[in-house]
């Protein structure tokens, strides 16, 4: 939990240091925005690349294994 906390910290603060280089280098507040979207968008493409068989059960049904694994204990 520590590292995931220490992880989030940094990666935070080491977003506010980019976008704060993306408002004082390169013009300001438009390419902040532009940029930041960018990247949100980058995103959509990135989730096509998830397999299908994690995405095809709601919450809380099992996952279909290929039967190379014995069932997880709960």
């Amino acid at each position: 939990m520590m590292l995931f906390l220490g992880c989030y910290y940094f990666s935070s603060r080491a977003g506010d240091l980019l976008g704060t280089w993306i408002y004082d280098n390169h013009g300001g507040f438009i390419p902040t925005v532009i940029l930041t979207n960018l990247v949100y968008a980058l995103i959509l493409p990135v989730l096509l690349l998830v397999p299908k068989r994690l995405t095809a059960t709601r919450d809380g049904e099992a996952i279909e294994g290929d039967g190379s694994h014995p069932p997880a204990a709960i």
